[in-house]
């Protein structure tokens, strides 16, 4: 069986929530940082971010616990899956 391996040209992908995201031009490596500005700096592209909602929902759904996802730092993505575990069980 063979798999084809090649990227599919963009008139025939379907459009991703990430095409939109306004980190695209930006270097990742400010999203995965330590370092409290480069962070603070990383989450203010986020708040002009079209998808911004859609980048925590993944984050969130996916167990992304590294990295500023959805304008959230790593410690907000925990307390906010906390929260949604918390509240599917009282549920």
């Amino acid at each position: 069986m063979t798999h084809y391996t090649g990227s599919v040209p963009d008139s025939e992908r379907a459009r991703h929530w990430r095409d939109e995201a306004a980190c695209r031009e930006v270097d990742p490596d400010a999203f995965f940082s330590e370092n409290t500005t480069i962070v603070n700096e990383a989450r203010k592209v986020c708040v002009s971010c079209p998808v911004q909602q859609q980048c925590a929902d993944y984050a969130l759904k996916h167990g992304e616990w590294w990295g500023t996802w959805g304008g959230m730092t790593q410690t907000q993505l925990r307390a906010q899956r906390g929260q949604r575990r918390a509240g599917r069980h009282a549920a």
